[in-house]
């Protein structure tokens, strides 16, 4: 799937850090393609542990047709790119007050049939939200 056919739908956000109590900017939107669910994000850009970082919540309605299920990503800037990784809930910027969907727990998020979904629209999101990736890369317009 390329990814060009994905479209992203967003709008600014600024919110207050649950861990730290500093403002932080971020987004919200919508992930849209025609091979799969329309997949709800949040994200916010902030450095309150040191090195810059994304957190992204992203929620796809559940494959059963129950309510949408949220996993976490923190996406971090590495010397040869960027690396994702599922965190906690209660290891993001929104804690437990996200109100995207049931929020999963790391383990969760690995063990489900989305994992590979999760990570193809994180992906899709640090590319095509201009603030996001030149949040991760500060010198590569």
């Amino acid at each position: 799937m390329k990814m060009r056919e994905f479209i992203v739908d967003y709008q600014a956000t600024y919110e207050t850090c649950s861990r730290c109590g500093k403002a932080y900017a971020g987004s919200q939107g919508l992930v849209s393609n025609p091979e799969i669910t329309d997949a709800k994000f949040l994200a916010s850009l902030h450095a309150c542990v040191g090195n810059p970082e994304i957190l992204l919540a992203i929620a796809f309605d559940d494959l059963t047709g129950a309510s949408p299920v949220v996993s976490n990503l923190l996406v971090l800037r590495t010397g040869s790119g960027v690396q994702m990784c599922f965190v906690e809930p209660e290891e993001t910027p929104w804690g437990d007050k996200n109100t995207l969907g049931k929020l999963l727990t790391r383990q969760e998020a690995l063990a489900s049939p989305l994992k590979e979904p999760y990570f193809r629209i994180a992906d899709v999101i640090v590319d095509r939200l201009p603030h996001l990736h030149f949040f991760l890369h500060p010198y590569n317009l």
